[in-house]
């Protein structure tokens, strides 16, 4: 095998390699024959499966597959790297490099949820997806006819239908990534935060006349008539031709789905081929030159891996122990907002819990007033799309491919919290400071808002519902002084009160809700007592619960 440019020891306990055996006076080394061993095949896989994981941090994405060179027999699970230069060095230095595992972490159950039952997205999952949206988006009879009237080997005779649409599907198929990722970038450009079905999570027309004038780049724009045929690609492609279809349901004239995209792409490479007059003759001559074209003009966030993020920010020991720190808040967090989501969307009957979708996501971030306190609704839309991990069917699983579970919403938390820490959010393409500072102010900015638009505490709103009224968090200790002192009344006024709205402001104007003690440390009254008692309704003879708190109130002239 060639020689590596340097020794890796794996493990804390190894010891350097020995000096070599010298002969001396009483060592005799015995002379023996090197004859070269016949040579063994190379492996073809790991030796055990954690190498795997390992490939991935070390290559700085998905393992290289039969030419990896670190088929290992030593699981690297916890265990330290030192790397030993081995040439060029008088003097060897050891620096131990401790890699974060999500496995057993917070992250954990990614593995478990996530169609590529990984913590990154793979090249199978995205070999599936497109496998999914090129059947559906190209089994239409126009797809066909397009192919038919604007390649010249068809037209010929000197290549079949068939043929021609294996080659379109090898050279998509390759660039899969570029696809899904140009595709949802395009979705984050479009307008609104609606839920399951509200067609938010497609592309709109607006976001699709940015695409056009985003690909075409600095060059001089094409002529009206060429642009006119561009905007009609929208409306065609959006017909559906089968109304029984399985994604007609979702297939919105006014918004593309993935698998329309690639069509949009093929009938855009050709409409541009004959405007810039480049010479193509063939539909994928043409798709080849405008995908060059996306990824020399589009925007960096439009093209970037997803899981490069994830690799870089996200999977690390700080954001890990932030959210560890949270985590039973950002749990009810995560539970309350759709179940309290009046428009009750299909239950996942085995979890019993509604999926958070883009809608319950907007909610939260208004709620806790986060757009006033500097995060760009776009940013917010951004960070629910990024942190999605890739459904390999965006119609059998719609509602898995609009909705975020638990790690997903750490994860874009994680995100917003960074596009709220830099100027320009994600348009900047840069993060600054440490991604777990960054989510512990963020979150704690969250909890403030939080804190008065719930009164204090987290409580499900939901009529009929089981968990109605069920107080799933507290949030007493980041309710600012003032709020606690107005927020505490008679608790027996709490069964008459109407149920709080789930408008922000109202919640804010009609405090009704009085915290049981222990959830009202004294800090939050403001150095008040607070005690509780039963008594006697002497007009009707029933026992009331009633809590009194004693604050010291400062008054404008300053007498207690």
């Amino acid at each position: 095998p060639p020689i590596p440019d340097s020794i890796v020891y794996i493990g804390s306990g190894f010891p350097p390699p020995p000096s070599g055996l010298l002969p001396d006076y009483e060592t005799e080394v015995p002379h023996y024959k090197h004859n070269d061993p016949p040579a063994a095949p190379r492996p073809t896989g790991h030796s055990i499966s954690v190498c795997r994981e390992a490939c991935t941090f070390v290559h700085g994405g998905k393992c290289p597959g039969k030419s990896c060179k670190l088929h290992g027999t030593l699981p690297v699970k916890d265990a330290p790297w030192f790397c030993r230069p081995a040439i060029g060095k008088e003097k060897e230095i050891e620096e131990e490099v401790i890699l974060f595992d999500p496995s057993g972490s917070i992250f954990n159950d990614r593995k478990k949820h996530a169609d590529s039952k990984s913590f990154f997205n793979t090249s199978r999952v995205y070999g599936r997806t497109f496998e999914h949206d090129w059947k559906r988006g190209t089994e239409t009879k126009r797809f066909s006819k397009f192919l038919t009237i604007h390649d010249a080997r068809i037209k010929s005779g000197e290549m079949t239908i068939d043929k021609a649409l294996k080659e379109v599907k090898t050279l998509m198929k390759k660039n899969t990534k570029l696809l899904l990722q140009s595709f949802q970038y395009y979705c984050i450009m479009s307008p609104g935060m609606g839920g399951y079905g509200s067609g938010s999570t497609n592309i709109h027309q607006n976001a699709y006349m940015k695409f056009l004038n985003q690909v075409q780049g600095s060059r001089d724009k094409v002529d009206d008539d060429r642009f006119q045929e561009l905007v009609r690609t929208f409306l065609t492609v959006n017909l559906v031709e089968d109304k029984k279809d399985a994604s007609a349901k979702f297939n919105q004239v006014n918004s593309l789905l993935k698998q329309e995209w690639i069509e949009v792409i093929a009938r855009v490479a050709v409409i541009l081929n004959n405007a810039y007059e480049k010479g193509n003759t063939t539909v994928t001559e043409s798709i080849a030159d405008v995908f060059g074209m996306m990824r020399s003009n589009l925007p960096t966030e439009a093209i970037e891996d997803d899981d490069d993020y994830r690799r870089k920010r996200l999977y690390t020991f700080g954001v890990n122990d932030v959210l560890e720190k949270y985590k039973s808040t950002l749990y009810a967090c995560h539970v309350v907002y759709p179940v309290s989501n009046h428009k009750m969307r299909t239950k996942k009957a085995e979890l019993k819990l509604e999926l958070f979708g883009l809608d319950d996501w907007e909610r939260l971030m208004s709620d806790s007033e986060m757009y006033q306190n500097g995060l760009n609704r776009s940013d917010s839309k951004a960070a629910f799309m990024k942190a999605r991990m890739q459904v390999t069917d965006e119609i059998t699983h719609r509602q898995k491919d609009t909705s975020l579970s638990l790690v997903d919403f750490y994860e874009a938390l994680c995100r917003s919290a960074d596009y709220w820490s830099v100027e320009g959010g994600m348009s900047s393409g840069v993060f600054f400071g440490s991604p777990a500072e960054n989510l512990e102010r963020f979150l704690l900015k969250m909890f403030e808002g939080l804190a008065v638009s719930w009164k204090g505490e987290l409580r499900c709103q939901c009529h009929g519902h089981a968990w109605d009224q069920k107080k799933f968090a507290s949030l007493m200790r980041w309710l600012p002084k003032e709020d606690a002192i107005l927020g505490i009344q008679k608790q027996a006024d709490y069964g008459n009160s109407a149920k709080s709205p789930m408008n922000s402001q109202n919640r804010r104007d009609s405090y009704s809700e009085v915290p049981d003690s222990h959830s009202a440390p004294e800090s939050a009254l403001g150095g008040g007592i607070m005690s509780s008692e039963v008594v006697v309704d002497k007009e009707t003879g029933k026992e009331k619960r009633i809590s009194v708190v004693y604050a010291n109130i400062e008054t404008d002239d300053d007498n207690p």
